[in-house]
Parts: structure tokens; C-alpha cells; sequence
């Protein structure tokens, strides 16, 4: 807390004068911009002239403001007074049952925040949908961006939208809940109507993550003439929820689409529901999380034409063929495609779509971001592909059968930055350890190589041929290898770890960050002594592994400089200075040291934890 004794006053200043007296009124304002909102608040109980005056300097301070159900924040006079027209975030969660909204966004109105740029709810329910749209009118004359997240219960979207005349980025995600509670069949019945000829001029980006008729769909669509991207799950094929009448048929009508919306460059369409317990794709991939959205958002905030994010997996009626005319229609503008097989568990007995054509014919030589989750698609059309699209930096490939060609078509990619093979096929033979291993080679050769993020997860297959290959990516940071360790010898794994130091016949400080080794059999001593060398390691998981060398380990504790967190899940330590290496860890780590030690049991080529 700030008090009056705590300024030091010039010389020749009138002494008199107090601390919000003494400086000029910008330079007090970044004094407290310097502070959260609870200290700001503690300042105004130093005495009634802070209290009338501090709200003056925080306006900076109080431009976002984030409310919980059963706290009765805005009670508080003195944040009352803190809370005008300069807030321009706010943020609701968990407020279910329309009284206790209704009641926070009228003070917020009487508050006089007409200049509220984001509105978002969280975990909200909202039944009473005519009061609310008329407090939200109120609120929102100058909102420019409106969420509702995990919301529980039906909206209508075109009262909502048109409440909003200078919207421009709409989000709707159902709870767990209301994705089972088919209840998005229809528009909920709202007394106001809308004008025949309302258009949403200013609306750019919508996000309708839940099924809804195509009708609902379309109403909202021939309404935003300047749509420039479209997130929705509308035609997916629906796997335990109450469908709407026509979300069986999963024909995505393209032509009406973008004679309805013609500038849309971002496109997400079947792409939610991966799997049954699961909500979307973005929940699933730390990689989409991390690079996936930024990008998107990059790509649909920029000035080029065209379809340049495309975001679909197939259903029932909506295959390959249907996909193949709008792919080629934009192949010299799309910059991301992710692409993904029906997850359709009704009809697992139907033959999948073989995608083999429309992946050799893509031919995109813009494309950065290209991912392809469990095609049925063979090796040669996955290489024709890559030689084919020479701008990838960013690619995943889950579920993929893996020949020669596709790693020779993986050797052309000149601007890899990231690379994901998960759960991928390969025949156990020298051929295609040879292809995977040159293909590494081939890559890190490269002067100009930029390939910083390797993930091999799940490659069954992997044997020391092919671990050996990968210390020739030399500016690797982030590196996470999950096998099955059948083909890994301890001797394999420790000459990989040295190898990591080794760059032209010399050891070198490697660039290598993180790693990450799980499911193999041990991790022996001379590995992790390997390890204490990297220079610049941060972070090192091992997990499911069954022995992990305690000597090793103590060994590394005791010469890194660099090491900041060490995760041990699923593993056991052995060796006589077991006890040792835990307390080393403990008291040079801190918090950075976790060792969640539980029995692990050997079923066939893996090894599984067994909570206890």
C-alpha cells in the first residue's frame, strides 16, 4: 500500500502539498497502471481524499473486469466507483439463473460502461431471452467482439447479433450439457422482430461450435455479406445427440455458401467431435492450441482473397469427391488444410473413403499449415502431396501409412518448422528405416534448416536406425519420442543421446530444450549422463518407462546448470542411489522436480502404470 510518509518530496516543492498533489496526473496514472485491481482498491481505503480521488488515476487499471456468480463484487462502493465508461473487457462466469445476470449487467449499465469492447460469458444459462436483449442493447452499441462459452441453454443468434451493430466476432460453444439436450433444433421464440432487411455489415468471424439445423444456419448466413471466417460443426454427423432433422445429410453445399458469404478465407466445417468424450480438435492437440489458431487468426486478419483455411473431415454423403472440386478451386490460395476421416460410430461397418486421388492432387504451393488425421490414403499419394506443397512448415500426419515415398516427399519440405508423425504405419524393415533415416539427414543437412519441433508419438516401430537418424536436426528445441521400445537397445539410446551433442566430429552445446521419452524399456546411466552435456536442456519427461538408471540421474543433477524441471511419470528407479537421486532432485528442483511413482507392469511390447 502507498501512504502519504512513502513519497519523497524535491526540495523547494511546497511540503504541503500530498502525494497526489506533489506529481503531475500522468505520472501518478502510471503509478498505479503498475497495480492490480485489489491494491488500487486498498489505496482507496487510506482515507476519504484517496477515496473520492484514486478512481480518477485507475481508469487504466479497471479496463477489464472479470465477475463470478455468489461474489457480490460490484457491492463493493468502492469498486463501484472505480467502473465507468473507460471498462472495456468484461467477463461473466457462472452466473445460471437469469435474476443474478440480469442484475450484475443493469449495474453495469447504471455504471455508465457504454464502451464495452468484449463481453464474454462463461457457464452462464440464459432462459428469459426478451430481457435480456433489451440490457444488452444497452451494452453493447459499441461491442465489437461477444462470446458465450460452455453456455447451457439455447440462444437466439439473429436477436443476438442484431442487438450488436458493431460486431464483428461472434463465439458460441455449448456445455457438455446442452450438446446432449437437442435443443438447438429451432430459434428460441423472442416477442421482437427483426427487420426483413437487417444485414450484420460489420460481422466477420463466427464460431457456432454445436449442431444446428441448416436452415438456422442459413438465416444467419445470408446476413453477413462481409463473413470472412466460418466456424461450424452444423454438418457433422451426429454420434449420441438428438440431431436436427437434416444434420444426417453432411453434403456441405459450397456454392450456396459463398454465394451467400464470398469473402470467407477461413472455414471450419465437420470438424468438431473427434471422438465421443470428447468436445473438439482443439482440446485434443496442444499443437493446434499452440500454433494452429494464432495462425488462423493470422491468415483471416490479412488482406489476401480466397480460401485460405480449410478445416473439414468427412461424413456420411460428404467423401473425398465432394471435398476434391472446392480444394482445387482454391489450391494457389490455401495457406492451412486440416483434413480428417468420418468419426461416425453408427457406421464403423462401412467401408472408410479411400483419399489417395484428392491428397496427389493437391497442389498448393502456398500451403504452411497441412495436417491429415487417420486418412485412408497409401504412402505415394502422401509423398506426392508433400513435393507438391514446398511452402509446409507446419505438418501432422496421424494415423498415416508411411512408405519410401512419403518420407522422399518429406525430404523436400525446405521450410519445416514442425513436424508431428503420431500413430503412424511402417513396415519393420531397413528399407523404410533407411528412408526415415535419410530423410532426417536430409533435412538437418540443410544450412538453412528450421525445423525446431519434432514429435514422434506412438511410432510402434521405431528402432535404433531411425532414433540415430535424428541428432542430424541440429536446431531442434522441443523433441518428444514415444515408442513401444521393442526395437530400441539401451546401447541404441545411449549413443542417441550423445549423438545430440555431436555436430561435425565436435561436441557443441545443442539447441534442444525439452524432451520428452516415454513407453520405452530403460533409460540407462550413460544416456543421462549424455544429458547433463546439453547446454541449454530445460525440461526432461519420462514417463511409462520401467527402469530409469538412479546413478545416471544423480549425474545429471549434479553437473546441469540448465535443467529446470524433471517429470517422472509411470517409472521406476534403479540402482543403488535411488533414494539419492530423489532427494538430489528434490532440493535442486523444487517444484520443478515431479515423480509420480506408482507400479508399472509389462503388457506385451509396452509398458502401462498401474494406479495404485
Amino acid at each position: 500500500m502507498i501512504g502519504e510518509n512513502d513519497v519523497t518530496v524535491t526540495p523547494g516543492l511546497d511540503q504541503s502539498l500530498g502525494f497526489l498533489d506533489a506529481l503531475p496526473f500522468d505520472i501518478i496514472c502510471d503509478i498505479f497502471l503498475r497495480l492490480e485491481q485489489r491494491d488500487c482498491l486498498t489505496c482507496m481505503a487510506v482515507c476519504h481524499a484517496w477515496r473520492d480521488r484514486v478512481p480518477q488515476y485507475t481508469k487504466g487499471v479497471w479496463t477489464t473486469l472479470h465477475l463470478e456468480q455468489h461474489k457480490q463484487y460490484l457491492e463493493n462502493h468502492r469498486v463501484a466507483q472505480c467502473i465507468g465508461n473507460h471498462l472495456k473487457q468484461v467477463t461473466l462466469s457462472g452466473y445460471d439463473k437469469d435474476e443474478e445476470l440480469f442484475t450484475v449487467l443493469q449495474k453495469l449499465i447504471s455504471f455508465g460502461c457504454f464502451e464495452v469492447d468484449s463481453l464474454e460469458f462463461m457457464l452462464c444459462k440464459i432462459v428469459y431471452q426478451g430481457a435480456f436483449l433489451r440490457l444488452l442493447r444497452q451494452l453493447a452499441q459499441n461491442m465489437t467482439e461477444l462470446k458465450f462459452i460452455d453456455h447451457q441453454w439455447n440462444l437466439s443468434f439473429l436477436h443476438v447479433l442484431g442487438a450488436c451493430p458493431r460486431l464483428k466476432n461472434f463465439t458460441f460453444k455449448p456445455s457438455s450439457d446442452g450438446w446432449r439436450s437437442g435443443i438447438y433444433d429451432q430459434e428460441p421464440t423472442v416477442a421482437a422482430g427483426l427487420p426483413s432487411n437487417l444485414v450484420f455489415e460489420s460481422l466477420t468471424h463466427v464460431c457456432l461450435d454445436t449442431v444446428i439445423s441448416k436452415l438456422r444456419l442459413k438465416r444467419i448466413l445470408q446476413r453477413c455479406p462481409n463473413l470472412r471466417c466460418l466456424i461450424s460443426s452444423n454438418n457433422i454427423i451426429d454420434l449420441y445427440l438428438h440431431s436436427p432433422p437434416d444434420a444426417r445429410d453432411a453434403i456441405v453445399d459450397f456454392d450456396t455458401l459463398f454465394t451467400l458469404c464470398p469473402l470467407i478465407s477461413h472455414l471450419e466445417v465437420n470438424s468438431v467431435l473427434l471422438d465421443p468424450m470428447d468436445i473438439g480438435y482443439r482440446d485434443n492437440y496442444p499443437f493446434w492450441n499452440e500454433r494452429g489458431d494464432a495462425a488462423a487468426a493470422a491468415i483471416t486478419t490479412s488482406s489476401g482473397t480466397g480460401l485460405r483455411a480449410f478445416i473439414t473431415r468427412e461424413g456420411n454423403g460428404y467423401k473425398p469427391d465432394q471435398i476434391m472440386p472446392l480444394m482445387q478451386k482454391n489450391a494457389n490460395n490455401l495457406e492451412l488444410l486440416w483434413l480428417g476421416e468420418n468419426i461416425d460410430y453408427e457406421h464403423r461397418d462401412l467401408p472408410p473413403a479411400n483419399w489417395s486421388h484428392l491428397i496427389q492432387s493437391i497442389h498448393a504451393e502456398q500451403l504452411r499449415i497441412l495436417f491429415c488425421d487417420r486418412l485412408n490414403c497409401d504412402g505415394a499419394a502422401y509423398g506426392s502431396m508433400l513435393q507438391q506443397c514446398p511452402a509446409v512448415e507446419v505438418l501432422v500426419l496421424r494415423s498415416a501409412y508411411m512408405t519410401t515415398d512419403t518420407f522422399t516427399g518429406l525430404e523436400t519440405l525446405e521450410r519445416l518448422k514442425f513436424l508431428e508423425l503420431q500413430h503412424i504405419t511402417m513396415t519393420h524393415d531397413a528399407v523404410i528405416g533407411s528412408a526415415f533415416a535419410r530423410a532426417m539427414t536430409v533435412l538437418g543437412s540443410r544450412p538453412d534448416c528450421t525445423l525446431e519441433t519434432l514429435h514422434l508419438l506412438k511410432v510402434h516401430d521405431m528402432n535404433d536406425q531411425m532414433l540415430l537418424a535424428v541428432p542430424s536436426i541440429k536446431t531442434i528445441k522441443t523433441l518428444n519420442i514415444i515408442c513401444s521400445g521393442r526395437f530400441i537397445t539401451d546401447d541404441g539410446l545411449s549413443d542417441f543421446a550423445e549423438l545430440l551433442l555431436q555436430k561435425g566430429g565436435f561436441r557443441t552445446s545443442s539447441t534442444i530444450e525439452n524432451i520428452l521419452l516415454s513407453s520405452l524399456r530403460c533409460i540407462p546411466c550413460r544416456a543421462l549422463c549424455a544429458f547433463r552435456e546439453l547446454q541449454t536442456l530445460k525440461s526432461l519427461t519420462i514417463e511409462h518407462t520401467r527402469r530409469v538408471d538412479s546413478e545416471g540421474l544423480c549425474q545429471l543433477l549434479n553437473s546441469t546448470n540448465s535443467l529446470q524441471k524433471l517429470i517422472l511419470k509411470g517409472t521406476e528407479l534403479i540402482g543403488p542411489r535411488r533414494a539419492e537421486a530423489e532427494a538430489y532432485a528434490k532440493e535442486k528442483l523444487g517444484s520443478g522436480y515431479q515423480n509420480d511413482n506408482y507400479p508399472v507392469m509389462y503388457i506385451g511390447a509396452q509398458y502401462l502404470p498401474v494406479p495404485l
